[in-house]
């Protein structure tokens, strides 16, 4: 199956990345309506800080564990956490 095949009619992005050139990674997706960026701030956290929470909807300092992440979107998809 190709990629186009499987995100055709797709409307909604959560988009995870750890730098700001990530938040492209959506760039050029036809039917984009929505999209959730979650940004890792891993390095330089005070350097970078205010340009992260600026860009990203949601941001996560430090070497956190993945499950920051999923508790935000598993209520978007329904599930419990």
């Amino acid at each position: 199956e190709e990629w186009g095949d499987v995100i055709r009619g797709r409307t909604s992005v959560i988009l995870l990345g750890d730098s700001l050139g990530d938040l492209h990674m959506a760039d050029g997706l036809p039917e984009r309506e929505v999209m959730l960026s979650i940004g890792f701030l891993n390095d330089k956290v005070a350097e970078r800080e205010q340009e992260f929470v600026e860009r990203f909807d949601i941001v996560i300092e430090g070497d956190a564990p993945m499950s920051y992440a999923t508790s935000y979107i598993a209520p978007i998809l329904g599930q419990e956490q």
